[in-house]
């Protein structure tokens, strides 16, 4: 059995937006939740204090994947999804809450992402994420030493995370996926350097650690 979502919206930004069958009572859900721990807070490598007061990264697509050949993905009519934290949030981040339109039990064990540059500006009214010549995937700002900067990137790249069996069952039951990232990681290399945001030789290393310091956990339950 292959399950396609048909996403018909253009981005979701820090509002939560809902798509669902007319079989509310019974149709399973996804809710996606994003964290940023230590946004908004000076952290200190080599003597060099960084704050980050913004970080946001665009989804072109998503897919989850199942038992047997069960596929649930993104359709393409979707423009972008939009995960975006700033200092002045706090607690987990509502990105997207939508209704599956299946009804049966399932399981889940894998879900990928793929990172790719905002294509169009529909209905995306962030214009962090639009360049003269350019689209971007990634926008990070804050201060470093107390002097404002700002990093964008255009890296594309698809990133996969297991997990174990999640079941969907019962009525009105939802998949919750929480995604976390730590902020400070992004800007510390292996021998704990500084991986500083202002060169642009280091955009592509820092958009790819944004990607690859991710953690995610699932669960399911009745939420609403």
């Amino acid at each position: 059995m292959i399950l396609r979502l048909l996403i018909f919206i253009g981005s979701l930004l820090i509002a939560v937006s809902c798509i669902s069958t007319t079989n509310t009572l019974i149709e399973k859900r996804l809710s996606l939740y994003f964290i940023a721990e230590n946004i908004g807070t000076v952290q200190t490598i080599d003597e060099t204090e960084i704050v980050v007061t913004d970080l946001k990264f665009a989804l072109d697509r998503f897919r989850l994947e199942g038992e047997g050949d069960t596929i649930i993905e993104t359709g393409e009519q979707i423009t972008a999804i939009i995960f975006s934290y700033g200092e002045q949030l706090s607690g987990e981040n509502l990105v997207l809450d939508v209704g599956l339109g299946i009804t049966s039990d399932l399981f889940f064990n894998s879900y990928t992402m793929f990172l790719e540059p905002v294509r169009s500006r529909t209905n995306v009214f962030d214009n962090d994420f639009f360049g003269e010549d350019e689209n971007y995937s990634l926008v990070i700002k804050g201060t470093i030493d107390e002097v404002s900067f700002e990093m964008t990137s255009t890296l594309e790249m698809e990133q996969a995370f297991n997990f174990d069996n999640v079941q969907l069952r019962g009525n009105d039951e939802t998949l919750v996926m929480i995604k976390r990232i730590d902020v400070r990681e992004l800007f510390i290399d292996e021998e704990n350097n500084f991986i500083d945001p202002r060169v642009a030789e280091n955009e592509d290393t820092i958009a790819e650690r944004v990607i690859d310091n991710l953690r995610i956990s699932v669960s399911s339950g009745t939420i609403f």
